[in-house]
Order: C-alpha cells, then structure tokens, then sequence
C-alpha cells in the first residue's frame, strides 16, 4: 500500500476508535437509560452491555490499531444492527448520517486493516500483511 493510503486509514482509524470509545463510554455512564432505550426498541437488556463493550473496548483496540480488521467487522454488525432498528424510520435525519458513515469507515477498516504505527504487525507477526483477518 502506499503512504498516502496508510496516512489516511491511520486517521480513519484514529478518529473511528475515539468515537467508539467515547459512544461506549457513554452508554457505561448511562447504563440504566441505555437499558431501557435498547428494551424499547424491542432489544435485550444484555444487548446494552455487549454492544457498549464492543463500542469501549473496540475503540481503544482501533485507535491503537489491534485487531483492527475482526473490530472493524463488529463495528459494522452493530451499525448495521443500529441502522435496521432504529435509522430507517428516518434515513437522513435525525443523525443517520452520521451512523452511515461510521459504517462505511468501519467496513473499510474491516477489509484493509491498518499498518502504520499500529500494533497489529507486532502482535501478529505471523498474519498477512501484519493484519489479523476477520
């Protein structure tokens, strides 16, 4: 890959892990309403807990670049998830934007990876390209 691709999933990656971190975070802090959000749109109470790990823990394995590839892949499930249940109703309103390209980052995430100054190619020395496939 050349340089200027790299720089630019560097920041994709970088900034995609901060929101991450930062939705998880959140949704930690507020657990109880987070609950009753996820009960109201006919989801689980577990679900609040996974999809909350997924967003905290997922950002800061992101933003370092460590397992970039599998957390790309569960960053778009649960966009996908999030889209289909709660978006539809209003594709382009309301901050569905937002989400669609969060998706998009997080499936180009998912299919490239991220080597430079990422942990990846040092955890996973034996991987292709230094990326852990999904």
């Amino acid at each position: 890959m050349n340089k200027s691709f790299e720089i630019g999933t560097l920041l994709l990656r970088v900034i995609t892990g901060i929101i991450f971190f930062v939705h998880g975070l959140s949704k930690f802090q507020g657990m109880e309403g987070t609950i009753q959000f996820f009960g109201s749109i006919g989801l689980p109470s577990f679900m609040a807990y996974v999809i909350a790990a997924i967003e905290l823990i997922g950002g800061v394995l992101v933003f370092f670049g460590l397992a970039t590839r599998i957390v790309g892949v569960l960053f778009a499930l649960t966009l996908i998830g999030a889209i289909i249940t709660v978006k539809l109703k209003a594709p382009f309103m309301g901050n569905a934007e937002f989400d669609y390209l969060l998706l998009l980052t997080s499936i180009h995430l998912a299919l490239t990876g991220s080597r430079f100054l990422a942990l990846d190619p040092f955890v996973f020395k034996g991987k292709k390209n230094g990326n852990v496939s999904a």
